[in-house]
């Protein structure tokens, strides 16, 4: 059961870093990275890269908030 909690706390983690870098990229004009031509790329992009960051930036979270837990587990038991 346990591993079922520890399961949908790193999805959720990782859901809500997913979802603040979307936020954030979506302030970022991305058509100027482009051709003319080739602006329709640019909400994919958007997409993509957000989807990366947010799943770099989500397990470095989990990583450290795992970190956390076994140097507290270590000091406590």
């Amino acid at each position: 059961m346990s591993t079922f909690f520890n399961s949908m706390a790193v999805l959720f983690v990782r859901m809500v870093f997913i979802i603040l870098s979307f936020q954030i990229m979506l302030k970022i004009d991305w058509k100027r990275f482009f051709s003319s031509s080739n602006t329709y790329v640019a909400p994919y992009l958007c997409v993509f890269m957000s989807l990366a960051v947010g799943h770099l930036v989500g397990s470095f979270a989990i990583t450290i908030i795992e970190l956390c837990q076994s140097i507290l587990a270590q000091v406590l038991y």
